[in-house]
């Protein structure tokens, strides 16, 4: 769940970042390319489409909130293992507290999903 959201705001937020699926963790490659890091013994493996389109339209979405402008860098890398985890290319991680604290941003990502499935 995201800290100071609603319950049911919250889980639909995260039912539209976290894929169905077995992959857990990607990267982004930066030529268009997504990377399966799920495996941490493995070597990443890149994903065929649709998987790469799917994940790139979730880095799309959650960088209309972490912009440059509120101080984020690019997104490289999203984990979803136990929530929503997000790397950006200056090695900052405070994506997850952030989206706690943005309430107002949540639940504007919450409307954005609704109107996108009408």
């Amino acid at each position: 769940m995201i800290d100071n959201v609603p319950v049911a705001v919250s889980q639909a937020i995260l039912a539209n970042l976290i894929a169905p699926g077995a992959v857990i963790e990607v990267e982004f490659d930066g030529a268009g390319g997504v990377l399966d890091r799920s495996r941490p013994d493995a070597m990443p493996t890149l994903l065929a489409e649709p998987a790469t389109a799917d994940w790139q339209q979730r880095k799309a979405t959650l960088a209309r909130f972490f912009t440059p402008t509120l101080g984020f860098d690019d997104i490289v890398r999203i984990n979803v293992l136990d929530g929503v985890r997000v790397y950006f290319h200056d090695g900052d991680r405070r994506a997850r507290a952030a989206v706690g604290q943005r309430a107002s941003a949540a639940h504007l990502c919450q409307q954005r999903f609704a109107s996108a499935r009408r």
